[in-house]
């Protein structure tokens, strides 16, 4: 393991004691300063930042297909939301014909609750008059 900060090599002996190395020792067996224990020392983690061709044509082929998907989803349910928009119910009070989402009439101003609601409070106006 390498510390990013000061570029030296961070690793531990056989022991448990910490230890550090400067990289271009990498390989080489040290003893350990307090307890006398032989290691190695590690070589530093190189990351392969090199791609192939084909697995950049591969990558941009998948971000393609994910981002055409996104967009395809976000127009299913732009239309989703526009259809509901447009469902329109009968007022229960003036009979005209709104907009399912609304919440009041905008005809004679009747307070609309939420579906269920309605159906109780329309159930209760039949019964009790």
């Amino acid at each position: 393991m390498s510390d990013k900060q000061d570029g030296l090599l961070r690793f531990e002996c056989p022991s448990g004691h910490r230890l550090k190395a400067n990289p271009r020792h990498a390989g080489r067996a040290v003893c350990c300063p307090a307890c006398g224990g032989k290691t190695t020392v590690p070589t530093p983690d190189v990351k392969d930042e090199s791609f192939s061709a084909s697995a950049v044509v591969r990558l941009l082929e998948e971000s393609k297909s994910s981002s055409s998907v996104l967009r395809r989803r976000d127009l299913e349910s732009q239309q989703r939301a526009q259809e509901i928009a447009q469902l329109k119910t009968a007022c229960p009070r003036c009979h005209e014909l709104i907009a399912s989402s609304s919440r009041i009439c905008p005809h004679c101003k009747l307070y609309l609750a939420a579906p269920d609601q309605t159906r109780l409070g329309s159930m209760f106006r039949r019964a009790f008059g």
